[in-house]
């Protein structure tokens, strides 16, 4: 029997992390203003960026492990 190569896994790296930078941000269930509204992030909440779209990100909220959307603006990368 042929032995089998050695398996190798490439750690997947994490997504970026940032920061709202502004007092509270809507995160929404869609790229848009008119995507209905999700939750609120606070002023220096960690988010991991997840995909962007037309300067929107869609992030997950590390501490309630929501997912939603926020304008890119109000977004500071950081952390990391």
């Amino acid at each position: 029997a042929t032995p089998f190569p050695p398996k190798v896994t490439t750690p997947t790296p994490s997504p970026p992390m940032y920061f709202v930078k502004v007092h509270s941000l809507a995160l929404r269930d869609g790229p848009s203003m008119s995507a209905p509204q999700i939750a609120t992030l606070n002023f220096h909440d960690e988010v991991e960026l997840l995909e962007t779209s037309g300067g929107w990100g869609r992030v997950r909220d590390a501490r309630r492990n929501i997912v939603g959307w926020s304008y890119m603006r109000y977004l500071a990368a950081g952390g990391g």
